[in-house]
């Protein structure tokens, strides 16, 4: 059954403020990024003059400021411009919580760890397996103690606040006014286009040293979205995102919660992030052994993480199958 054509206001339709929302958020990070730049590099300097070097929390944070480069204040700036335009956007739309189609979930904890089973132990199977055929080399990382606590830190905090954000509000919303189908896809291409926005590694030499300009964030934003235009990173990034978008879409509206989703979600960003820590790509993959097709035509079989690829894409869609099948039958067992 088609819903009906919801609006809030005066004539905002949900999907064009969907849209209008990333819009503002892309130009905003643009001209925020070398203010939060200028910022930054001020306090650092500060901190390095009046001696506070030493001095807790502020010490180490001035030395991070003064560490980064400018792509990394380009994704703060991002990430500032999307929380800071959240709040007005969703009053502009009205949103409330009896709106967004979401129910009580009393086995909310057995959704979330089964999710989180099966999306990480597929992804690191796979893995296990490209290092068998030799895309990958085992290796531990020298700094492994430090970097797994933040992989389970993103992996805890990450996936609750994507959820409540993509597949809770901007998907709950997009729903009422649109085709089931329709707001899916759109949500999860959204989803998708917005993780992609990262500055290039390396920097282009003109923001990877001062000065850094007015216009720089501007610049970073259109070298960003250049980058994309060759279909093998198309392949290995967007469509990949775009994959883990419908499925965790799918799997909000098979169970009318976020658990599942979130469970999933956390999962995958577990799996790549330790497969990153104990593994490094063979010679072999860097040399380009492990794409298929043709010249402008190639893309990746595997990539040089766990993201990027035909492959997984195709464990993403047998990751989507099991979970079907095993809540299925459970919910036939209830």
């Amino acid at each position: 059954m088609r819903p009906a054509q919801v609006r809030n206001g005066e004539g905002r339709h949900p999907v064009g403020m969907l849209l209008l929302f990333v819009a503002v958020v892309i130009v905003s990070a643009g001209a925020l990024a070398p203010v939060l730049w200028a910022a930054g590099k001020a306090f650092a300097a500060m901190v390095e003059t009046r001696g506070w070097r030493e001095v807790p929390v502020v010490g180490w944070f001035g030395g991070k400021l003064a560490e980064s480069d400018f792509g990394r204040y380009f994704g703060r700036a991002f990430l500032v411009s999307a929380l800071g335009w959240l709040w007005p956007f969703l009053r502009w739309m009205g949103v409330g919580r009896e709106g967004l189609g979401l129910e009580p979930n009393p086995r909310r904890w057995v959704d979330y760890c089964g999710g989180f089973v099966v999306a990480s132990g597929m992804l690191l199977a796979m893995g296990g397996y490209f290092v068998w055929r030799g895309a990958y080399d085992w290796r531990i990382d020298p700094k492994l103690s430090g970097k797994i606590g933040r992989v389970l830190m993103s992996a805890a905090v990450v996936p609750v606040l994507e959820e409540f954000l993509f597949r809770g509000v901007f998907l709950g919303m997009a729903m009422r006014a649109a085709r089931r189908g329709v707001a899916i896809v759109v949500v999860s291409g959204l989803f998708a286009v917005l993780h992609l926005i990262k500055p290039p590694d390396p920097l282009p030499a003109s923001l990877a040293s001062e000065p850094i300009r007015w216009w720089s964030g501007f610049e970073m934003t259109g070298i960003i979205f250049r980058s994309y235009g060759d279909l093998g990173l198309f392949v290995s990034e967007f469509a990949t995102l775009l994959m883990v978008g419908l499925i965790l879409a799918w799997a909000r509206g098979f169970t009318k919660s976020l658990a599942l989703p979130m469970g999933l979600h956390a999962g995958w960003v577990f799996g790549v992030g330790t497969f990153a820590l104990v593994s490094r790509t063979s010679k072999g993959l860097r040399r380009g052994q492990w794409e298929i097709g043709e010249g402008a035509w190639q893309v990746p079989l595997i990539g040089e993480n766990l993201k990027l690829g035909l492959a997984p894409l195709v464990v993403l869609g047998l990751t989507a199958v099991v979970v079907g099948v095993l809540w299925r039958a459970r919910r036939r067992a209830e």
